[in-house]
């Protein structure tokens, strides 16, 4: 899940490193990061990773800004190329698609939401993105019910709420198998069509 936000201030070694602790996410969850883990991923030594994230928190925060900022650039380009109605299917199921980045994205997402319980450090960033998430599907909701291809009578921010709670708690079904990707596609764009009124699928 991502807020729409300017991505700026690339620094090549920070960025190495927060795409190396993403990955390490991915790979070991949150509870078994080690700074030198990270380090030996991205190739760079740990006194480096010090001198970017003085502490483990601040790794594991830079990670899920870097990842929720990832995320928004395949958000935005989805919002540029499609109406409403669609933009809104495409990005629930965005998480869908088998790509590794999108993959790590979900798992570090997971692993974040799990970890901020907690520690409370992390809830700030987490309200910060999921809030975000939310307003952006539900203003693209309002343009759907100007051009009518949405219900008018929708609650855009209750439908939406409930339309995100379903894709996350999917989520652990499809990454542990006990549901494939054609089946989840289905069971999302269904929940689609009732919370938003669509009478017949496009």
């Amino acid at each position: 899940m991502a807020s729409v936000k300017a991505r700026s201030g690339r620094e090549p070694r920070r960025e190495a490193i927060l795409q190396a602790a993403c990955r390490v996410i991915g790979q070991v969850g949150v509870d078994r990061l080690r700074m030198s883990d990270v380090a030996a991923e991205a190739g760079v030594s740990t006194a480096l990773v010090h001198y970017y994230f003085a502490t483990r928190g601040e790794l594991l925060t830079g990670a899920f800004l870097y990842a929720d900022q990832r995320a928004t650039e395949i958000e935005v380009r989805i919002s540029d190329a499609y109406p409403p109605l669609e933009r809104i299917e495409r990005m629930l199921l965005v998480y869908l698609i088998d790509e590794s980045d999108i993959y790590e994205n979900w798992v570090l997402w997971r692993e974040m939401v799990n970890h901020a319980i907690f520690a409370p450090e992390l809830r700030p960033v987490w309200e910060r993105a999921y809030i975000g998430w939310v307003d952006e599907l539900s203003q693209i909701v309002r343009e759907g019910q100007e051009d009518g291809t949405i219900d008018r009578e929708t609650d855009p921010e209750a439908a939406i709420w409930r339309l995100t709670a379903l894709v996350d708690g999917l989520g652990p079904a499809l990454l542990l198998g006990a549901l494939d990707r054609r089946r989840t596609t289905e069971l999302i764009r269904d929940a689609v069509d009732r919370e938003l009124g669509v009478r017949a699928r496009r």
